[in-house]
């Protein structure tokens, strides 16, 4: 049945056309800003055009929900809906909405607080479903959607190039008996290369619409785009001179600027006979997500920033120094500018409707006049005013001295990172805040929006849609980006066009005669804040969109260090295969030493004066713990408590774990949690309010029951574990490094197969290196070289260029690694390692690595072992470098810290059984965070109370592994 109905879309294009068009005008009735368009079954390319560009993706799902429906809709189980990302799936939920289909997100669903009628569409984002759960995280495993299903797909290329992919394997699961749609874009790209051949012939079969971006732009779909000419070597020229590059971006303004004075002269014609929005300008780079302060700032965060700051700056300059903009317009328009690259004038055939103005009439200083007033709403030269909205997380809003209207919107995710280097580094910028005006992205697409200009917002690539993007700078864009930089692409040059044809008006040329300055509205401008950006952009154009998962793949052999075997090194391991889940049922019951937390405090800030610093207002105060009151209790529906909790137990694999609502009533009768919220949330004024108090009680449940769960979990791995003394086979010794390098990557390949050597291994293409590779850290690939690893050579991740199986070291590892070898190098080390030997192993993750159950939930894999052997004691030392993030609860509440106090636990029982005492644990954190920034967030004033937790930092060198080393014997000391 499903074959032929497949088999009917593809074939019966009249009935398919008629089908669209009935849904379309149906929810055209609903849709009061964009229409779809009619479709006929001879242009059914204007389909696949509408599904690349976004909004027709939404239309066909929808769709083929009514036709699936209509022919086999009553023997269907679920009807599921898998998206990539929340925010997508926000989005879905939305417009499944206004299509009249009721929907539910899953997750919610299995809360018990909402429901879905049977018809209804379940959504999940495909990063919540799991084969198997391992792990206590958000997961639900497939097998809960047992039966037919009816499964949508969003971004359905994505695991297509890997015939065992995990997500292609998850979404096979959901549809074992039933029937999927999918829907992507670059399904062309996903099943090139290196897709298994099964693959490609399933999707052979089964495309509806192959339709790539290079046929539809020449059938005369969406704007037409020009990217500027600019090569890497500009880079040179314009980084020589601030001046230059400000003539640059003045240039790209202007370009913009023309298609708002185009578009202003006769904007309701423009609206309305051709569908356009009035043009925005928008720069799109890497997000800045570092954390609260200038010093959370990474390397990608700070160049972020620096680019922005330059646009910051540029912008300034325009808003204030008039003989300076008056000049530079002047030359840019006459033809006479420095903005030459190997004798190239960049902007030759440009701005042809502003020297039209100047031949009307119009003076240079009454064009810059109108450009101020028209996309900065100023009505003079006045200085840039950047505003802080503590209300819209992440935005700061640009305003032109004291004009009524903001003009534009910064998104950097880290405002306040942000602001504290701008004010460092550009003092003549005004930086001010503001906690009543809401969100201005969120205004970007209404008609009567102020907002021209929008800066660093990734949100465009991330579930955002706008018609009005017609000028696009490029930031920091990195080698990782690609795809989204393609889907970026496709959504700029989208376009309604005239009688909703989805057409430029060159390719109309019976619907004219058109404007003369039209062109200049369907045309998609794109440059480069620096030069190497638009190199990369035009890198991925001509790829369209291929994932960088085409590669070379490069297997070459390591070396071991034989000198650690007969030296007893013990590592820790399981003695049995089975699963604590698997064992007798556990009651719940109270524990004292659990104590779950909810944190519902709104996260809001006041600023109290100018000079004030931000506080918390007291309604909110963090330190009040609430209770419900027991006199709500009895009110509660306790049944729907306990069958919510019993789902939750099923979903989460907690399938040893029982109980009854006695316990889970009991729990909350004993006041046995902690909760900061306001007051006001835990208030019954309304019998309605009853519903909002259980869904707290739930929240507090479901995190008792997982760290319940997680305790015993943890007391039955540690009766299991035993020490095994580590072999030359140890899955943790790496014996084959796998590189995997882009083929465009030409001398990275030449350089690494020029220092390996072929080997025969029964027809398996495998490599061993020169003696360098193994002895130095120079050269290719990029490696530390630490001789009392156990394993030879150590990679290290520096970019995209190439990824390694096991991951090559990230900057945090290698610099540990860094720091241990220059501390061993010192005096200081020579007179420590006297009668001691060390060793190191990078320890894998799950299947060959050691990972010990936290009591929060969850496995961890401590990035390193260490062994410190003397004549009578052997130290296990595991380290682990990592970012601290602090949340509620302090250093104290992170569950790796809490893990590498509590190791001791392990010792001990790990010793009795095994009749020794001449093994000791210790466990350490190496924070990558910098300590002012950490202890910013905390009452922990020292190093040292941070070394007392376990916690050392990376930025303290090798001072810090001394400290580490001579605490473990200290530890030993102090406990004989």
């Amino acid at each position: 049945m499903t074959e032929h109905y497949l088999h009917r879309l593809k074939t019966d294009a009249e009935a398919f056309a008629a089908d669209i068009n009935a849904f379309a005008a149906r929810r055209n009735e609903h849709r009061t800003y964009i229409k779809y368009p009619e479709v006929s079954a001879g242009d059914l390319n204007k389909l696949a055009y509408w599904m690349a560009t976004g909004s027709g993706k939404t239309l066909l799902m929808h769709l083929n929900y009514y036709q699936y429906r209509h022919y086999f809709g009553a023997a269907l189980d679920h009807i599921l809906l898998v998206t990539p990302n929340e925010g997508l799936t926000r989005q879905h939920m939305r417009e499944l909405r206004q299509s009249g289909i009721d929907s539910v997100y899953y997750l919610d669903l299995l809360e018990g607080s909402l429901d879905v009628a049977p018809e209804g569409v379940k959504v999940i984002e495909i990063s919540k479903l799991v084969e198997d759960k391992t792990d206590e995280g958000i997961r639900v495993e497939v097998d809960a959607f047992e039966g037919r299903n009816l499964v949508f797909v969003d971004e359905g290329h994505k695991g297509a190039r890997s015939a065992a992919g995990t997500w292609r394997s998850l979404r096979a699961g959901l549809a074992a008996d039933g029937f999927t749609f999918e829907y992507s874009a670059t399904f062309g790209q996903a099943v090139g290369g290196s897709t298994p051949a099964a693959v490609e012939e399933e999707y052979g079969k089964a495309i509806l619409f192959d339709y790539s971006y290079q046929r539809f732009y020449e059938d005369g779909y969406g704007k037409d785009y020009r990217i500027l000419n600019l090569e890497t070597s500009a880079d040179e020229v314009l980084a020589g001179s601030d001046d230059l590059t400000d003539r640059y971006l003045l240039a790209n303004l202007l370009t913009f600027y023309e298609q708002q004075l185009v578009f202003g002269q006769d904007e309701r014609r423009m609206r309305e006979a051709y569908h356009l929005r009035k043009p925005l300008l928008m720069f799109i780079g890497h997000s800045v997500t570092g954390g609260r302060s200038v010093s959370d700032l990474g390397t990608n965060d700070k160049r972020s920033v620096t680019d922005i700051q330059r646009l910051v700056a540029f912008l300034h300059r325009v808003l204030t120094d008039s003989e300076w903009a008056e000049g530079a317009i002047r030359e840019l328009l006459t033809g006479d500018s420095p903005l030459q690259i190997d004798g190239n004038d960049l902007f030759a055939d440009a701005f042809g409707a502003l020297r039209a103005q100047l031949e009307s009439g119009w003076t240079v200083q009454a064009l810059l006049g109108d450009l101020r007033e028209r996309l900065f709403h100023a009505s003079g030269a006045t200085g840039l005013r950047l505003v802080n909205l503590t209300s819209a997380q992440g935005e700061i809003g640009l305003r032109a001295g004291d004009a009524d209207a903001f003009f534009g919107v910064i998104d950097v995710g880290n405002d306040r990172g942000f602001l504290q280097l701008t004010e460092q580094d550009l003092p003549d910028i005004t930086i001010a805040e503001s906690a009543f005006e809401g969100s201005l992205f969120k205004r970007i697409n209404r008609r009567g929006s102020n907002v021209n200009v929008l800066l660093g917002a990734k949100k465009f690539i991330e579930g955002w849609s706008s018609w009005r993007v017609s000028t696009m700078g490029l930031m920091n864009i990195g080698r990782g980006e690609g795809p989204q930089i393609i889907q970026l692409f496709g959504r700029g040059v989208r376009l309604l066009g005239k009688n909703r044809s989805l057409k430029r008006s060159t390719a109309l040329p019976e619907a004219g005669p058109h404007p003369r300055r039209l062109p200049l509205l369907e045309t998609l401008n794109i440059f480069g804040v620096r030069a190497k950006y638009m190199a990369q952009f035009r890198n991925y154009l001509e790829d369209e969109g291929i994932d960088t998962e085409e590669r070379e793949i490069i297997r070459f052999k390591t070396r071991t260090d034989n000198r650690f075997v007969g030296k007893g090194l013990q590592v820790i391991r399981p003695r049995t295969t089975v699963t604590y889940e698997s064992q007798d049922e556990v009651r719940l019951s109270i524990d004292d030493d659990i104590v779950p937390e909810l944190d519902l405090t709104p996260q809001m800030e006041a600023l109290v004066s100018a000079d004030a610093v931000h506080e918390t207002p007291a309604t909110y105060d963090m330190g009040e713990n609430r209770y419900v009151d027991p006199g709500l209790l009895p009110l509660l529906d306790w049944k729907r408590i306990y069958r919510t909790c019993w789902r939750y137990r099923e979903k989460e694999g907690y399938t040893n774990l029982t109980f009854d609502v006695t316990p889970l009533r009991e729990l909350i009768e004993a006041q046995h949690y902690v909760l900061r919220c306001p007051a006001e949330m835990i208030e019954c004024n309304r019998f309605e309010d009853r519903r909002d108090i259980e869904s707290i009680v739930l929240r507090i449940l479901r995190t008792y029951i997982t760290a319940f769960h997680s305790s015993r979990k943890q007391q039955w791995e540690r009766s299991t574990m035993q020490y095994e003394t580590l072999t030359k086979q140890d899955g943790n010794l790496v014996a084959v490094i796998e590189a995997r390098v882009r083929r465009s990557a030409t001398t990275f390949i030449e350089k690494l197969l020029d220092r390996l050597e072929h080997i025969d291994t029964d027809g398996e293409v495998l490599f061993v290196g020169d003696d360098a590779l193994y002895e130095t850290e120079s050269g290719t690939p990029p490696r530390v070289y630490f001789e009392r690893h156990l394993y030879l050579p150590l990679v290290t991740q520096e970019d995209d260029v190439v990824k390694y199986s096991p991951p090559g070291l990230n900057t945090g590892e290698r610099t540990f690694i860094e720091h241990l070898r220059s501390f061993l190098r010192t005096p200081n080390g020579g007179d420590f390692m006297k009668g001691k030997e060390l060793y190191v192993l990078r320890n894998q993750s799950r299947g060959q690595g050691v990972g010990f159950q936290m009591q929060e939930g969850g496995r961890f894999f401590p990035d390193f072992i260490l062994w410190l052997v003397d004549d009578s004691k052997q130290h296990m030392i595991f380290v682990d470098p990592k970012g601290l993030n602090v949340g509620m609860g302090g250093i104290d509440a992170d569950a790796k810290v809490t893990f590498c106090k509590s190791i001791g636990a392990y010792q001990q029982e790990l010793n009795e059984r095994s009749g020794r005492d001449d093994i000791r644990l210790h466990a350490f954190i190496f924070s990558t965070t910098d300590f002012q920034t950490i202890q910013q967030k905390q009452t922990i004033d020292t190093r040292e109370e941070f070394a007392d937790r376990h916690i050392y930092f990376l930025e303290d060198g090798p001072t810090a592994v001394h400290r580490m080393l001579a605490r473990t014997h200290r530890a030993d000391d102090a406990a004989a």
